[in-house]
């Protein structure tokens, strides 16, 4: 596992708890492309 992907897992989680407001047993897809532009 690489940096990036530890990265992307710490984002994934802080929004599922704080922006989405998920709680223990919710299931939520998150999809991410990290080969995208990300100037877009």
């Amino acid at each position: 596992m690489e940096f990036q992907d530890l990265e992307l897992a710490k984002a994934a989680d802080i929004i599922a708890r704080d922006l989405l407001c998920l709680k223990s047993g919710e299931d939520c897809v998150i999809v991410a492309d990290s080969e995208s532009d990300r100037r877009v």
